[in-house]
């Protein structure tokens, strides 16, 4: 028999499809995004040169009334003024020029931005394009012949006025496209490859073992899905050929008049068992060999509900209280899902329900804060029951969470913008609900269990650097990310911002931080993931100390993607201790806080070369300085060996 066929791991799926992906998404989008700038620049470009031919027209109808009345067009008094209250109508224009009819400048009115346009210019031997301008040219008439023109210089727009919010809801809905299409090729990949392909090597292994009692079940449109029927048609060739041979030896051991063949054939049938498993009546399907897709999906639902309920309780409370209320709630989860068991999806529709209630009847500071503690509830308790916690932060579905966190600020983006937030709630509703779904029938499974909650287990030292390999256990990882939270959430300068800046920062700092970790968690080894971890962990808090971390500047783009590749590399290493989940729920609940007590909604991480001394200390030496002191006051005790006499 062939050694078993074992799947390739998704990481290699992955690797090769994400690339493909992206290019069947980004390119269109690109087109879509030059095709829309270009028609909007144009549009832009219509508009203004219908504004300067209202302006231009105007001022050639009053000269024309002027001359009509006997007054020289070369002798005009106070041109000067009127031109510049014209020209002042509207911004683009930079230049008015007046000339008579042989083309020679009678009167000139430039931007005071514009030195270049001051000195006096002939229309003949001037270069409009070198000098950035579009010349338009109105006619003055008097009678039936031509006194002058008016020539108006108006700047060529390059883009529209409103090209930034152009790229940032392009940008927004590229970002939203490609988080759902990795849930969908996941979802694919795992429904036509990799789960055929694991019934398929469950099935070799039975058949490795000879057990020819099970069958894989039909699998559909599935790449794999032809191989297995082969496979199953192998497998009950082999299993009839036993039970037929079985039944005809029991059949002469139990019906022949002949005493010496019953005692003959009695062997042969134990070395027939003894050969292979096999079933006389009917073959056994496969069990399914995982959740499927199950987890992914309430991860993703879970990120959605987050980003939608600190986007909705930001609408009427500052954004450090908005998001803390959300972190509070979701810290306050994972013991409630530990507590509650299979019964913490039932929790988590009654949070949902809570959480529309009062984003649709609420009002005031503390209503809108217990709001905000609901919807992290909503979001975190179906996920949190759906997976023991020592799985919850996996690499597959930390990623598939901020994919979910990057779609549902990109939706209040939209959202508030368009003045619709109660699209948002609903989405935010149906999402809620899938999650809801999804870990109620998780639970169903069978083998979903939650761990055993130890004090031992959730204070488990953060071993840095333990023979020759890092052992991180997420203290310091997830201390660096509530700081960063807390940093990253003030307002600009100190001032209010409405709710669609607020989902705008958030996005603006989800998508990083998804982007690294999806990077990490194809790319990555899990050899490599450990000090990966430490690395982005280290490099966060030197950023949050030497700084400034503002909303929107590079820097805080820097941390939010440190921080995804520290959480995907910490997910990746696959070294949990059993409470990842219940340590990063304190540490973010107990640092928030703290900082929350201590200095407000808006704390201020202390800046300069000490701080950072002393924040980098904290979260990498002090750990491994402190186990190491403690081994050395504490040494193992020796056990003597043979011959030695005991000290």
């Amino acid at each position: 028999m062939t050694r078993p066929v074992t799947p390739f791991p998704l990481r290699g799926v992955l690797r090769r499809f994400i690339p493909l992906m992206a290019v069947v998404v980004v390119v269109p989008w690109l087109a879509t995004l030059a095709a829309a700038l270009i028609a909007a620049a144009g549009l832009a470009d219509r508009g203004t040169a219908s504004r300067a031919e209202i302006v231009g027209t105007g001022i050639a109808h009053d000269l024309e009334k002027a001359l009509a009345l006997g007054l020289p067009l070369d002798r005009m008094a106070g041109m000067d003024d009127y031109l510049g209250e014209a020209g002042a109508v509207f911004p683009e224009i930079r230049l008015i020029l007046v000339v008579d009819g042989a083309g020679r400048p009678l009167f000139q009115k430039s931007d005071a931005a514009r030195p270049d346009l001051s000195v006096r210019l002939v229309p003949a031997e001037t270069d409009w394009s070198a000098l950035g301008l579009v010349l338009q040219r109105f006619p003055i008439r008097q009678g039936a012949a031509t006194a002058g023109e008016v020539l108006l210089g108006r700047s060529a727009v390059a883009q529209p006025a409103n090209a930034p919010r152009i790229l940032i809801d392009f940008a927004v809905a590229l970002s939203i496209a490609l988080a759902l299409g990795g849930l969908a090729l996941r979802t694919m990949l795992n429904a036509q490859v990799m789960a055929p392909l694991r019934l398929a090597a469950s099935l070799e292994a039975n058949l490795a073992r000879s057990a020819y009692d099970r069958i894989a079940p039909p699998v559909e449109q599935s790449l794999i899905g032809t191989l297995l029927a082969e496979m199953n048609r192998v497998v009950t060739g082999v299993n009839d050929r036993f039970a037929r041979l079985r039944s005809y030896l029991a059949e002469v051991r139990d019906l022949s008049f002949n005493k010496d063949a019953a005692a003959e054939v009695a062997p042969l049938i134990e070395r027939i068992e003894r050969l292979g498993r096999f079933s006389p009546d009917r073959l056994t399907a496969l069990a399914p060999p995982d959740a499927g897709s199950l987890p992914y999906a309430t991860a993703f639902c879970a990120g959605v509900g987050t980003a939608v309920a600190a986007a909705v309780a930001a609408r009427h409370l500052p954004p450090g209280v908005a998001l803390g209320g959300v972190v509070l709630g979701m810290a306050a989860a994972v013991p409630l899902a530990l507590a509650l068991g299979r019964r913490a999806p039932v929790a988590g529709a009654l949070a949902l329900g809570g959480w529309a209630l009062l984003s649709g009847l609420g009002d005031g500071t503390a209503v809108w804060l217990a709001g905000a503690v609901l919807g992290g509830l909503f979001a975190a308790l179906p996920f949190q029951a759906a997976r023991p916690a020592a799985e919850s932060l996996r690499a597959g579905p930390a990623v598939s969470a901020a994919g979910g966190l990057v779609v549902g600020t990109g939706l209040s983006v939209l959202c508030l913008g368009g003045a619709v937030p109660g699209v948002l709630m609903a989405g935010a509703v149906l999402s809620g609900l899938a999650g809801l779904l999804a870990a109620v029938r998780l639970e169903r499974r069978t083998g979903v269990t939650l761990p055993r909650a130890t004090l031992r287990s959730l204070l488990a030292v953060d071993r840095w650097w333990t023979e020759g390999a890092v052992r991180p256990k997420g203290w310091g990882l997830w201390l660096v990310t509530a700081l960063a939270l807390a940093v990253l959430s003030r307002a600009d300068g100190g001032g209010a911002m409405d709710a669609r800046r607020v989902a705008e920062l958030l996005w603006l700092h989800a998508t990083p931080a998804w982007l690294a970790a999806a990077l990490v968690a194809v790319l990555v080894p899990r050899s490599a993931a450990p000090l990966l971890s430490l690395g982005g962990t280290a490099a966060v808090g030197l950023l949050l100390a030497l700084g400034p971390v503002e909303p929107g500047t590079a820097v805080a783009l820097a941390v939010a993607a440190a921080l995804g590749a520290g959480h995907a590399g910490f997910a990746v290493s696959g070294d949990w201790g059993g409470m990842t989940a219940a340590r990063a729920a304190l540490t973010l609940a107990g640092t928030l806080g703290a900082l929350w007590l201590s200095g407000g909604s808006t704390p201020m991480v202390a800046a300069g070369t000490l701080p950072s001394l002393a924040l980098l200390a904290g979260i990498a030496a002090v750990p491994p300085l402190l186990l190491t002191l403690w081994r050395h006051a504490a040494p193992r005790r020796r056990v003597p060996v043979d011959g030695e006499a005991a000290r």
